[in-house]
Formats: structure tokens, C-alpha cells, sequence
């Protein structure tokens, strides 16, 4: 989508809109970044993390564009107000275990809802963040009154499938926008038009696009995506909550087929065909992921065999090897600082 000459975070602040943009290299400080979600993420990809978050605020939304290069889980709680997100460029992704977005779909994450948001290698999303007020003035202007009470209940479904030529338009609003802003980055900070930032990016954003957006998603609320099968996504969550109580055991992939009471074949199936990966591959990211963080807490207990040892790591050699791979140091590097 975006290709970045430079790493560190650019800045343009106005007084009334803001453009941030960071780059991540760590998990640990992407968490401590994204405060409007309170929960897990995992880190399921082959390579180093590395993702660009770019954000435009205003006083009444925020446009924020997400960008990695590797596979990666959401687990938890959405904190903020209504958002609403849609693919800037599309690898596939899973939402909630149950629905499979493509390029046509937009998804709605409820305040206080559970969600569980698989992210796809090498995928960019749009994500739109309503202050509450701002939503029901755009809604009371739009004279969508039952659609604003619908959402309200949140009796909308959470993933729709939109008009092709409708989220085609918002997406390309959406690079447009980003585009400019960063050309005006670029720019000597005494020569940026403070008049174009307040009035006409500010507008941009809180008209044509939030307005594009809520009318394309009220049009597509009668247009319900096929869910599968409701068992397959619990047997999913169960198996995920099986492996997480259990990060420090031995697990087999039996033995989470006799926890479930499912096949083997079965499970392997619904795993590939979640994540691309098998249950074992999976339970091993999982654990890496632990080993990690507990690698860097300051108190850590034992010493560095110990405690990858702990974690079921005793092949010192293929660990080394795997966890360079995922975070681009080495056991050892993260246990010393």
C-alpha cells in the first residue's frame, strides 16, 4: 500500500487534526500502543514483527490504517466508541472465529464486544473510530434514524457485505487522504497551509468519508453473510483457551482431540483452514509468544535454561533458531537486558 523511506514516527499537528504515523518492531510496545482494545495479541507469523500504524484524528473521529507483515491474533475486548473497518489491501482475514472478510465486506466492532480478529500476513486495514456524538449527528443528518437504532442494539451483524463500487470509493478516499498528508509531511513545517489542514483535510474526513461509510454500511445491513457452522468456530475457541491455561505443559495434538472429542483429522482441518497452520504449529507460537514476554520481565525467576525449559523449549539450537525468527533477537539477547 504505503512504502515508508523512513522508520520513526512522523508527526503534523494542527490545531484541529493530527497525523501520526509509527513504525513497530516489537509486540510488547505495539501492545502498549493500542489502547482502545484490552486483551491478548499474538504473534502467529514465520518472520520479525513489523507493523506501521498511521492515524488522522480529529476532535470527532479518528481514521487509523494498520499495516504487518505477519500473521497475527486479537483476543480480547474493543474499549473504544463504534468502529467500523474495511480491507485497504486483502491477504484474507477471520473475524470472531465465524466470519471470512474479503475485499467487499465491512466489519463492525461493537463497544464492550468480545472479538477475536485474525490478521493476515502482508493485510491493511482501514479502521474508523466514531465519538458517539459526532455517529448520531451523521445519522439524525442522513436521516438514518433506524438504522442508528439498530446499530445502537447492536442488532446488526458485525461483518456485511457491501456495494462493490461504494467501498471501492471510500478505500480510494481513504489513500487519497493519506497520500496528501504525507506529501505535506514531507514539506518544510513553515510552509504547510495550516487553512488546507483545518478546513479541507478536516472535512474530507468528517464528510465525505464517515458519511460515504455509514451510508454504504445502513444500505448493506439486509445483506447477511453465511456463517459456517456454529460448532466448528466454538470447537476453535475451545481449543485456543485449552492451549492458552495450558502454555507450560506438554500438549499433544491428542490430547486436544480428547478434550474436545473431536477427530484429529477433524481438528487439523479446522486449523488449516482458520490459520493456515496446524494445532501443533499454532500451540508452538503460542508458547514462544509466552517465552517472550516472560523473558522480559525484570523480576524473571531461574535462570535462561530454566525457564525456556519451563515453556517445553529443550532444544536449545531450534529454539534459538525459531525465536530469531519471530523477534528477531535471541533468547539469551532478550533474557539479558
Amino acid at each position: 500500500m504505503f512504502e515508508f523511506e523512513q522508520k520513526s514516527e512522523l508527526l503534523l499537528e494542527q490545531k484541529n487534526l493530527t497525523f501520526r504515523h509509527t513504525h513497530f518492531l516489537d509486540l510488547s510496545e505495539f501492545r502498549s500502543f493500542e489502547k482502545t482494545f484490552t486483551g491478548e495479541i499474538f504473534h502467529l507469523g514465520d518472520r520479525s514483527f513489523e507493523c506501521y500504524v498511521s492515524q488522522v484524528l480529529t476532535d470527532n473521529i479518528k481514521l487509523g490504517l494498520f499495516q504487518q507483515n505477519s500473521q497475527f491474533l486479537y483476543r480480547g475486548v474493543c474499549l473504544n466508541h463504534f468502529t467500523f473497518a474495511l480491507s485497504a489491501f486483502h491477504y484474507g482475514n477471520l473475524f470472531s472465529h465465524k466470519y471470512k472478510t474479503d475485499i467487499n465486506t465491512i466489519t463492525i466492532v461493537y463497544p464492550e464486544k468480545k472479538v477475536a480478529d485474525l490478521r493476515q500476513k502482508f493485510h491493511g486495514n482501514y479502521f474508523l473510530f466514531f465519538k458517539d456524538e459526532f455517529f448520531n449527528n451523521i445519522c439524525e443528518t442522513l436521516e438514518l434514524f433506524e438504522f442508528q437504532k439498530q446499530l445502537n442494539k447492536q442488532s446488526i451483524p458485525p461483518v456485511i457485505k457491501a456495494d462493490h463500487q461504494k467501498i471501492n470509493y471510500i478505500r480510494r478516499l481513504c489513500y487519497q487522504l493519506y497520500q496528501l498528508l504525507f506529501q505535506i509531511n514531507a514539506q518544510p513545517y513553515s510552509s504547510v497551509n495550516s487553512l488546507l489542514i483545518n478546513h479541507y483535510l478536516k472535512q474530507r474526513l468528517e464528510e465525505e468519508i464517515a458519511q460515504t461509510l455509514i451510508v454504504a454500511v445502513a444500505e448493506a445491513t439486509e445483506i447477511r453473510l453465511k456463517k459456517p457452522q456454529i460448532n466448528r468456530s466454538r470447537i476453535l475457541k475451545k481449543a485456543e483457551e485449552f492451549y492458552l491455561s495450558n502454555l507450560k505443559s506438554y500438549i499433544t495434538t491428542q490430547d486436544l482431540c480428547e478434550e474436545l472429542k473431536i477427530s484429529q483429522r477433524t481438528l487439523e482441518y479446522i486449523f488449516k483452514d482458520y490459520y493456515q497452520m496446524s494445532p501443533q504449529k499454532y500451540f508452538k507460537h503460542l508458547r514462544l509468544q509466552a517465552l517472550h514476554e516472560e523473558l522480559q520481565q525484570k523480576d524473571k525467576q531461574g535462570n535462561l535454561r530454566k525457564i525456556t525449559e519451563e515453556f517445553g523449549f529443550y532444544h536449545r539450537g531450534q529454539l534459538a533458531k525459531n525465536y530469531h525468527k519471530l523477534f528477531g533477537e535471541f533468547p539469551s539477547e532478550t533474557f539479558r537486558r
